[in-house]
């Protein structure tokens, strides 16, 4: 029996020897633990939110009240590229790094009007203009 547990004392040093590094490296991870727990509380830095860009109503009720002026004046749906250079024609500024999609997006969130990526934009409360045999509508040139 004193081979047995001589060998067992002989392993033991063996694996005392293994984790004696190892223990120590746990001990020092819990004092650095310790020590940042110990610290006081302060908020993280974190960075400002961004202000968000608010478009005034009055904007957005300029350029819809010049949509519709240009609608009725042309008296059949526009395009995109043309109802931004009709409203522009009237003073009224779009902005945006694409006024095109700047005016889409403004079109699209107001009751007024009505769009079709084929016809154009036309206002809701009137029915689109009957198209011709080109697939045409109402007395559009084939210049538009």
């Amino acid at each position: 029996m004193s081979r047995i547990i001589k060998a067992a004392r002989e392993e033991l040093a063996a694996l005392e020897i293994q984790l004696a590094p190892k223990l120590d490296y746990m001990a020092q991870l819990r004092a650095l633990i310790d020590a940042h727990e110990a610290l006081p509380k302060t908020p993280g830095r974190t960075r400002p939110a961004k202000r968000p860009v608010r478009r005034s109503g009055k904007v957005v009720a300029q350029t819809e009240t010049a949509s519709v002026e240009a609608l009725k004046a042309a008296g059949h749906p526009l395009r995109l590229g043309d109802l931004v250079k009709a409203v522009r024609a009237r003073g009224v500024p779009i902005g945006g790094k694409n006024p095109v999609a700047t005016l889409r997006a403004r079109l699209e969130h107001s009751d007024v009007f009505q769009t079709d990526r084929r016809r154009g934009v036309w206002l809701r409360d009137t029915d689109w203009p009957a198209e011709d045999a080109n697939g045409e509508s109402g007395s559009r040139s084939s210049g538009d």
